[in-house]
Parts: C-alpha cells; structure tokens; sequence
C-alpha cells in the first residue's frame, strides 16, 4: 500500500477505518516505514487518548516484531547450511530441491542466496544473475499466511531488481529493463517499502546511464535519493548521489562537482573504502573534464594509497585511463598515449569491451593532438571494423562520426 495520511492514522486510532484498511495500516507500520511511524506518532501527539491508543498499538507491534526477529534468526542459522549445500548442486537440482523441501521456503534462505547474488554480482554477473534467479523461487515459495501476500511481492521485487542488476553489468540490456520493470510492478503491490523502492529507482538510473539516457537517470536517481534520505540511510544516499554526479557530469562536469563533495559528507571511509574510493575517482574525473587538470592530478595523488588496496582490473584500468586523461589535459601528450595505449591494450585483453572503445577514443584523440593525424584516424578505423564483428551498431556509428570529424 502507499504512505499512511494524517486522515488514515487519525481514523484508525480511533477504531473507524474498515476491517481491510486497517490490516493493510497495521502490515506497514510493521515494515517499519520511518515516514509513516513518525506521522502517527505526531498525529497522536494533540491528544493524550489517542496517543496512549496509539502507543498500544505500537508497542503490541514491537511485540509482534520481536517475534519475527526471533524467527529470522533462526531461520538465518539454518539458512547457511541450506545454501552452502546447495551451493554443490546444479541449478536445475537446486530448484527441485527447494521445491521439494518446505523447510527452504523460508526468509532466512531467500535472504542468504540475495545477498550471494548482490556480492558477486560485479565479479561475476552471469552466475550472479542465475543465483538471484533461485533467490525469487524462494520468495515465490513462502508461505502467504506466514508473510502476507505484500511482504512476498516486496521479496520478489528485490530478487527481480538484483537479477536486472545483474543483468545489466553483464550487458544484458533488455533482460535488465524487463526484471526492473517487472520489480516496480510488484513493489506496487507490496507494503510501501520506503528503500526497496528506492532501490529499483538507484538501479533504473544506473540502467539509464548506461544506455545514455542521462537526463532520465538523473531523474530517477533523485526520486532514489529522496527515498534514501527519507529512510536516513546515508550510505545508499551517497551511493545514489555518485551515481547522478555521473549522469550529471557527461554534460555539467561542474555541477557533478558539487553533487560529489555533498555527498562526501555521507560516506564513512573507514567503513565504505571502496565507495570513498568511488567518490574520489569520479571526483578527479569531473574535475579534469571541467578544464581543472591540476586539481584532479592532486585529487589522483592522494587517492593513490586507497587505489593500491584493491587489485581488481576493474579498478586498477579506470585509475590508468583517468591518468591518461589528465596527462592529455596537461600537455604531457607523449606520456598520456603510452599510458592510454597499455591501459587500452589490458581493457581488450581482458574482454572490457566497452572500456576498451572509449579508452581508444581518448588515445586517438591525444594522438591527433600530438599532430599524428594518421595514428588517430588508423584507430578510428580498427575500432569501427572491430565493432562490426562485434555488432555494436550505435558505437560504431560514434566511431564513424568521430573520423569523419577528422577529415
């Protein structure tokens, strides 16, 4: 259902809305909406009967809750046996085996195999993907008068929304579109969840900013934004806000400037290095793409330390890229096509695609700065062959462009 109103809450303190209404009401103070908890309690606040009424019935809510958290730890407990077990088994076993298995038709597992799928899904998106898959059989199995039939539709959209996730950073694009799609469909006919919806609004973003939709991503990841403030998570409030500065920054590096360091100011680095790390990159990035080469140079030497903590490709590439593009902005020509050219070399070598096209865009673009107009169009013309072997239509026709600029 949606937020409560004023109206709702007063009506239902007093014993007046109907017997659905108020079920409804009772299932999402549970989900412990934060908005919707501090309205009925500022909705009492005038009048001391109703407030003793409402506190009642929170505190009978507590009760209930308290319940349940005993329940999901124990479910928890055996949860990490049952997924370790079915870790071993393929997927067409594992399947069978929660179908089998009413013990498996539990939160604790269903939570277990999401956040599986949720860490590896950077590393490895595909077998994230399948994982997140078994995830919503799980869901899908629980019992409706054990969780209600909202609480599940909010479990299916969270495993809907990690498999598009997932799906996208392994470029899936139109599987990706269609499992967000289909996850804010099912969100709305859950409990309201201030964060899971603004989680499906974070990751349509990202899907929007990967296909170039900026202006629609930004929207999205403010709407996510909101939500996040709202629930006052302050690190998923950062996240989002790196995400926009990105959507941002293709067309307003300075402005992306500004969202960054806001949302510097929710991030705990000792807790969240990877993300401070985030932070930091696009931060240099922006500042090198808003013609302040020597500021982002400055931002790059310090986050040099925080780069060297972690050795993924995916990581250690985008750092030698940025490197080369402040070294281009500087003047250092010769030294930003060496670094350009290894970085661009390990992106193909490592089946980075994508970074790969761009980092060569950069590397042809410092060689006709340098004057060498036939290295840069002799690069212009092996991506654009490249990329129709690999019938990547809209690049190509970016590399097509970008020769003829050239000429």
């Amino acid at each position: 259902m949606r937020h409560l109103t004023e109206e709702t809450v007063r009506r239902y303190v007093k014993g007046e809305l109907p017997l659905e209404e108020r079920n409804e009401a009772v299932r999402h103070l549970l989900a412990r909406c934060p908005q919707c908890l501090r309205l009925a309690r500022s909705a009492a606040a005038g009048a001391e009967g109703e407030k003793k009424k409402l506190d009642s019935i929170l505190d009978r809510l507590e009760e209930k809750q308290k319940g349940i958290t005993k329940r999901i730890q124990q479910e928890r407990s055996l949860a990490a046996h049952q997924w370790a077990s079915l870790k071993k088994r393929s997927r067409a076993h594992r399947l069978a085996r929660i179908d089998a298995n009413p013990q498996m038709h539990t939160w604790g597992l269903y939570h277990s195999i999401l956040e599986s799928a949720r860490q590896t899904a950077s590393k490895q998106p595909r077998r994230a993907s399948e994982v997140a898959g078994l995830a919503l059989a799980v869901a899908m199995s629980l019992d409706r008068g054990v969780y209600g039939e909202e609480l599940i539709a909010d479990y299916r959209a969270a495993a809907m929304a990690v498999r598009g996730n997932c799906k996208r950073i392994a470029k899936d694009f139109e599987g990706a579109r269609a499992d967000l799609e289909a996850a804010w469909k099912l969100l709305e006919m859950g409990t309201g969840d201030v964060l899971e919806r603004a989680h499906v609004l974070r990751l349509g973003g990202a899907w929007n900013i990967d296909l170039g939709f900026l202006k629609k991503a930004e929207e999205l990841l403010e709407k996510s934004i909101n939500l996040y403030r709202l629930a006052a998570d302050d690190s998923m409030v950062s996240r989002a806000m790196i995400s926009q500065a990105l959507a941002i920054g293709y067309h307003d590096p300075e402005m992306a400037i500004s969202v960054l360091k806001e949302a510097s100011g929710y991030i705990n680095p000792i807790q969240e290095p990877k993300l401070e790390l985030c932070l930091r990159h696009n931060l240099a990035w922006c500042l090198n793409d808003a013609g302040r080469p020597m500021e982002a140079l400055g931002v790059l030497r310090d986050s040099r330390r925080l780069y060297r903590r972690f050795r993924d490709p995916k990581i250690q590439f985008p750092m030698h890229w940025l490197e080369g593009r402040i070294n281009q902005s500087l003047g250092n020509l010769n030294e930003a096509e060496e670094i350009l050219a290894r970085t661009a070399t390990d992106c193909l070598e490592r089946g980075l695609l994508q970074e790969y096209l761009f980092c060569s865009l950069d590397l042809a673009t410092a060689a006709y700065a340098r004057g060498d107009r036939k290295s840069a169009l002799q690069i212009c013309n092996n991506l654009y062959h490249l990329l129709e072997l690999w019938h990547m239509h809209t690049e190509k026709m970016a590399v097509l462009l970008f020769i003829t600029s050239f000429k």
